[in-house]
C-alpha cells in the first residue's frame, strides 16, 4: 500500500523495516522482488532482494522454487540452474 499511496522510495523504506525482523516470513521477501520487478522492470534489484532472502531462508523449498521461477521468466538458465543446483544440495 505504501508503494501506491506515497510511491517508491516509502515502499522500499517499509519493506526495509520489515527485513530487520526475524520474524518476516519469506512471502515478504518475494512480494518485494516481484513488485520490485514489475514497478520498475529492473530484474537485477529483484534478483540481490531474491539472494539475499536466500540467506535469510536457504532450507525454505517454496521460496527456493519462487526464486528460480522469477529466474526462468527472465531468461536467467545460466543463474537459474546454479541457484538451483546449490540450493537443492543444501536442502537434500
Amino acid at each position: 500500500f505504501a508503494r501506491r499511496a506515497e510511491g517508491t522510495k516509502a515502499g522500499r523504506d517499509v519493506f526495509g523495516k520489515a527485513r530487520q525482523d526475524k520474524l518476516v516470513p519469506w512471502q515478504v521477501w518475494e512480494a518485494a522482488a516481484m513488485t520490485e520487478y514489475h514497478s520498475t522492470r529492473d530484474s537485477g534489484v529483484a534478483t540481490r532482494i531474491y539472494q539475499k532472502g536466500l540467506e535469510n531462508y536457504p532450507g525454505e523449498v517454496e521460496y527456493v522454487v519462487h526464486y528460480l521461477n522469477f529466474l526462468l521468466s527472465i531468461n536467467d538458465d545460466k543463474s537459474g540452474f546454479t541457484s538451483f543446483s546449490d540450493h537443492v544440495l543444501s536442502i537434500c
